[in-house]
């Protein structure tokens, strides 16, 4: 583990817990109790037998940090998905990705291969990248993630810059949101 945060979940009517870098970004959230955070996904995993077996926490990476904590949503699909992504000379990531974290290795250790898209998808993927300048269909990559690392998604979709698109079933989806590829 990184650093111990506090010892438990915070279980105060209303009270918040949130990432200790979000909380270091605004007044509202300066009040909040921070997450605990870890190095790994076997760390994080560890870290839920300390509390309540009955907690539906599930390990996470961090956006925000880039280290990995405990979390419950239920919005978030539990199938792995299948992402495509355009890439000319390199990978652009986000700005706001911090080198050396959990998150940034996660990205730099991405298995991509070569995607030629079927006609029908080209034209929708076409479509798109219309719109950001210098991608090609013939630039396309491809690469399956856990919904625990959808953060992956969202640090290398750069919008304007680089496009993420979300394949499911033959089928091409795009949001300017990589993060609502993942709500059921």
């Amino acid at each position: 583990m990184t650093e111990k945060r506090h010892d438990r979940p915070s279980k105060e009517p209303g009270s918040r817990v949130v990432c200790s870098a979000l909380a270091a970004m605004g007044s509202s959230f300066s009040s909040s109790n921070t997450k605990m955070v870890f190095d790994s996904k076997s760390e994080a995993k560890a870290g839920l037998k300390k509390f309540d077996p009955s907690h539906k926490q599930k390990p996470y990476l961090c956006q925000h940090c880039g280290y990995w904590h405990l979390g419950n949503n239920t919005k978030v699909s539990t199938t792995e998905q299948t992402f495509i992504v355009p890439v000319k000379n390199e990978l652009l990531v986000s700005s706001r990705l911090i080198p050396g974290t959990p998150l940034a290795e996660a990205v730099s250790n991405l298995n991509m291969s070569q995607y030629v898209p079927n006609e029908q998808m080209m034209e929708r993927i076409a479509i798109v990248l219309d719109q950001h300048n210098g991608f090609k269909c013939s630039d396309m990559k491809i690469f399956t993630l856990q919904p625990y690392a959808k953060t992956v998604a969202w640090a290398i979709h750069v919008p304007p810059l680089q496009p993420v698109f979300l394949l499911q079933e033959d089928k091409i989806y795009y949001s300017r949101l990589a993060s609502q590829y993942w709500v059921c």
